[in-house]
């Protein structure tokens, strides 16, 4: 299968949305974890733009949980 692109089961933006929110997170709090805009959260999560590949670690580090 050379070339093949390997295809998530869940989208992303799925997984980003879900995440947020078991999180207690809104689209404002996780903007400002990622140094980001509510509307550039909002767009990702209704798939109307994709994030940067150097989003995802900032993703990733904003809804990964933390010890208090």
């Amino acid at each position: 299968m050379s070339g093949a692109s390997l295809q998530p089961s869940v989208p992303i933006l799925v997984l980003l949305g879900e995440a947020r929110r078991a999180l207690r997170m809104n689209q404002a709090e996780l903007a400002h974890r990622i140094g980001g805009s509510k509307r550039t959260v909002q767009r990702w999560e209704t798939n109307r733009s994709s994030s940067a590949h150097h989003d995802l670690q900032n993703l990733a580090d904003a809804v990964r949980p933390h010890d208090p």
